[in-house]
Order: C-alpha cells, then sequence, then structure tokens
C-alpha cells in the first residue's frame, strides 16, 4: 500500500496521469472535429491570446496580493512580489498533486526561504484558506440565486451534486472557524493526527513529539489572535477573493465572447453558474487538476449553453480547448518556471 502511495505521489507520474485524462477527455470530445478545432484556434487574434494570459496571471496576482496583505500583518516589509511569487508556485503544487493538497506544502516551504517561521505560516494558511472558503460559498451562491432560471430549466439534474459540493465548501469554512473559535477542536484534531503517527510508527519518540505538539498549539494560538482581531484585514481579504472568485468564474465567457461568433454578454451569469457548478463538482474528483472530468463537464454544460443561445455548438471545443490551456496548463508552465527559479535563487544565495 505504502508503495502505490509513493507512487502516485511521484510529481512525474501525476503529470502523466493529467496529460493522459485530459488529452483522452479532449479526444472524445473533439473526435471527428479536430481539424475544424484546430482552425477555430488558429483563427483567433493573437491580441487576445495576450487578453487571455493577462487575465489568468492577473488572477494570480490577485491571490499574491491576499497573501501579501495577510504576511504583513506579521512581517510588515513583505513585498507584492513575494506574495505573487508565492501565489503562482501554491497555483502549480494544487495543480499537480491529488486533491489539491500539495499548495499547502509549498507555502510552506517559500514561507521559510522568506523568512517566516513554519508557527507563523500555520497561521497565516488557516487565515488564507478560512477566507478563501467563506468567499466561495458566497459567491457560489449569490450565483446560484441569481443564475436558477437557466440552470433549474437545463441542468437541475445535476443539483444533487451541486448542493454536496455546496456543502463541503461550507464544512472547510465551519471546520476552520472552529479550529480557532473552539481550543478543544484544534487540540481534539492535533492528538488525534499525533495519536494515528505514534500507531503507524510514522512519529518515533513520543515524548519529545507530545512537547513539540503542545508547543505548536500554544504558538498556533498566539499567531491567530493577531487574525482574529482583525476585521479589516478580515474584510479587505474577504472582498479581495470574492473579487478573485468572480475572475475566475467570468474567464470562460471571456474567452467565449472574444472566440464565438454571436455571443452576447446574456451568457455571462449563465457562464458564471456553470464554472461555479463544475468547481463544485470536481471537488470529489481527487485526479489531480480534475483532469478528464473537467474537460468532460465543461463540454457537456456549455455545449448545452451554446445550443440554447442559438450558437454554433462546434465552437464549444475549440473554446474548451483555449479556455483550459489558459487557466490550467498556462498556469502549471508559469509556475513550475516560476518555482525553479525561486528555488536556484535561493540555493545560490546560500552557498
Amino acid at each position: 500500500m505504502k508503495k502505490i502511495i509513493n507512487f502516485f505521489k511521484n510529481p512525474f507520474v501525476n503529470v502523466v496521469l493529467i496529460l493522459s485524462l485530459s488529452i483522452g477527455a479532449l479526444y472524445f470530445t473533439m473526435r471527428g472535429d479536430w481539424q475544424s478545432v484546430i482552425s477555430a484556434v488558429f483563427a483567433v487574434n493573437p491580441i487576445y491570446y495576450l487578453l487571455f494570459a493577462f487575465w489568468v496571471l492577473t488572477h494570480q496576482y490577485t491571490m499574491g496580493v491576499i497573501l501579501t496583505l495577510i504576511i504583513r500583518s506579521i512581517k510588515p516589509n513583505y513585498k507584492y512580489h513575494q506574495g505573487f511569487v508565492n501565489a503562482i508556485s501554491t497555483s502549480f503544487f494544487n495543480g499537480v498533486s491529488p486533491g489539491a493538497t500539495g499548495g499547502q506544502f509549498s507555502l510552506l516551504y517559500i514561507n521559510t526561504k522568506q523568512g517566516i517561521s513554519g508557527s507563523e505560516s500555520s497561521s497565516i494558511l488557516w487565515f488564507d484558506f478560512m477566507t478563501y472558503q467563506g468567499s466561495l460559498s458566497i459567491t457560489v451562491f449569490l450565483l446560484l440565486v441569481f443564475g436558477k432560471d437557466y440552470f433549474w430549466d437545463h441542468h437541475s439534474n445535476l443539483l444533487p451534486f451541486i448542493l454536496a459540493g455546496f456543502v463541503v465548501s461550507i464544512g472547510i469554512f465551519v471546520g476552520l472557524w472552529a479550529l480557532v473559535r473552539f481550543k478543544w477542536v484544534y487540540n481534539f484534531i492535533s492528538k488525534l493526527i499525533f495519536t494515528v503517527g505514534v500507531k503507524l510508527r510514522i512519529i518515533k519518540n513520543p515524548e519529545n513529539a507530545i512537547a513539540n505538539l503542545d508547543r505548536q498549539i500554544e504558538i498556533f494560538e498566539t499567531e491567530t489572535v493577531k487574525f482574529k482581531n482583525s476585521k479589516k484585514l478580515g474584510a479587505i481579504v474577504l472582498t479581495l477573493n470574492i473579487i478573485r472568485n468572480l475572475m475566475h468564474f467570468t474567464f470562460p465567457f471571456i474567452v467565449i465572447y472574444t472566440v464565438v461568433p454571436g455571443a452576447t454578454f446574456k451568457m455571462l451569469l449563465p457562464s458564471m453558474t456553470l464554472m461555479a457548478c463544475i468547481d463544485l463538482i470536481d471537488v470529489f474528483f481527487i485526479v489531480p487538476g480534475a483532469a478528464g472530468l473537467t474537460e468532460g463537464l465543461f463540454a457537456l454544460l456549455f455545449g448545452g449553453l451554446f445550443e440554447s443561445m442559438g450558437l454554433d455548438t462546434m465552437l464549444v471545443s475549440s473554446v474548451l480547448l483555449i479556455w483550459r490551456f489558459f487557466s490550467y496548463y498556462f498556469i502549471m508552465i508559469v509556475g513550475a518556471l516560476t518555482f525553479t527559479g525561486f528555488k536556484i535563487f535561493h540555493i545560490k544565495r546560500s552557498t
């Protein structure tokens, strides 16, 4: 079992898995129409591709601004470019790890190199993820309310999956809030993990480990007080996260509007709602990048949207190819290069 787990933790294996599932999904989506799809992709004005790149990088930069503002409450001289490096590297590791779990380790590693302690990083991670989940729940709820007409008419059969994903999002937010609001929750979870670690013999020295655990719990409680008492920072970060989410949900429409003849702003709200639905369903698919499922859902849901709007459904595959490249693969490339550059810089600095 351990060998199987280590096998799927291998980044190379995950990249191969992502490409295989994505290519497979794209093949079934575009089979018999590959030539026209590629022709449509090459027919797009190159300026629009620059726009798409700018849009997704601005989205990443917004994530970096959020991290910068949070970290500045601990380290006042933290720079915006450091936040951007942190954000896009985290996106890369989230994208290549099962269940998007690699980003947390990336953030801890980069923060350490940027002069932030592990205990401070834990509180930053807690505050960042909690406010993100809170903003996501608010944004998705509003989209499902205001976009309900199209959704109910065309995709009401997906409601159980949508509600399940929404409940998970709310549950994560409440759980993170409870970690700090109720001391016993954090103590219970920490000691449960410790107990499991001892039984599995992952923790070699229980006496030293329990002393370190108590010390880490105390430090975590001290660090998170800074965020609990800063309502202004919480409001700013929550607002920026809502903007970040809206940018993410709007991107498919940006691609559609610039690529598909006859597309109008009438498609904006349905497009955002469908993108929110895709993200909620993707929560249950732990394959890195939700590869395969994301492409399949996009083709299915947006194919229905194109048909209802009287647009050429043959162009859905072209939109899918462009949207998926910029929203995922482009970020993976830039994130990998950024993290590699960051690591090389710090290796040279330490020699």
